[in-house]
């Protein structure tokens, strides 16, 4: 990239963008998305297919047009663009744990008795499944605001789960049931003709959440023109002595990881 004159972002290492700023391109590994000019994007390929042997590219120009990148599908709409979120992962974790019936949420509260009565640790084959669902929901849930929590109570019992960690697993596995898949609409408000200007950051906090560490739950969604750029759910790293040092933690931390994003849509620099 930098042999064809393309910086690297300093917000955003996956980013290049061109010299004159009319073409950007991420990467991840050998994909490419690459937006811009239309007269420059092309440019850009034929000089980047001269040196390359590469896939033939798929072009999203107009309503309609589709394309994979990462094993999402990826659809132009009139407005922007249309995620759908590959359904295989939510697949293979209903197929490990068996279940076949819907619920409609990915998990919920659970009771002491519950949590007494299921804490016999899992054999080493089940420890092992339940990494590898695991593994494949963390990856669903960077696209999947809807399984954030859950899949963030999952993998805090990856080191020693017990059999209330594989109830809560199976849990979720029912809510995929019939939502294997998710659409993302990626279409930006453009009202009046304007690119929009403000990026709105939403944060709360559940203060005390985890009854087993007494550790607060932070959770954030931000939002650029009415268009989802990021979600998040996590566990606060200290314990807050009340519900407004909890909130605090949750604001300062949230104002930390979205910082990058303006700098990002700055075109990186």
């Amino acid at each position: 990239m930098r042999g064809l004159g393309y910086r690297v972002s300093r917000a955003e290492p996956s980013l290049f963008v061109s010299k004159c700023g009319k073409v950007s391109v991420l990467c991840h590994v050998d994909d490419l998305c690459i937006s811009g000019e239309e007269t420059a994007v092309a440019k850009f390929v034929q000089e980047l297919r001269a040196g390359l042997q590469t896939s033939e590219p798929v072009s999203l120009m107009k309503s309609g047009d589709r394309g994979r990148v990462l094993g999402r599908t990826v659809f132009r709409s009139g407005r922007g663009f249309v995620v759908q979120t590959d359904p295989k992962h939510a697949m293979a974790v209903i197929d490990a744990t068996g279940v076949r019936r819907s619920n409609s949420t990915p998990g919920r509260k659970l009771t002491s008795v519950e949590e007494q009565s299921l804490s016999t640790p899992l054999t080493p084959m089940m420890h092992s499944q339940y990494r590898g669902c695991v593994g494949k929901l963390i990856y669903a849930s960077l696209d999947r605001s809807d399984l954030s929590f859950a899949v963030k109570e999952l993998a805090s019992g990856l080191a020693a789960p017990t059999e209330l960690d594989w109830f809560l697993l199976e849990l979720v596995a029912k809510y995929l049931v019939g939502r294997e898949s998710a659409l993302i609409r990626m279409e930006v408000d453009m009202t009046g003709g304007r690119v929009p200007t403000v990026l709105n950051v939403f944060c709360d906090s559940d203060w005390a959440g985890n009854t087993r560490t007494r550790k607060s739950v932070s959770g954030g969604y931000a939002s650029w023109g009415n268009c989802c750029v990021g979600h998040w759910c996590r566990n606060q790293s200290t314990i807050a002595l009340s519900s407004c040092e909890a909130e605090l933690f949750a604001c300062t931390r949230d104002r930390r990881r979205i910082v990058h994003v303006p700098a990002v849509k700055r075109v990186g620099f």
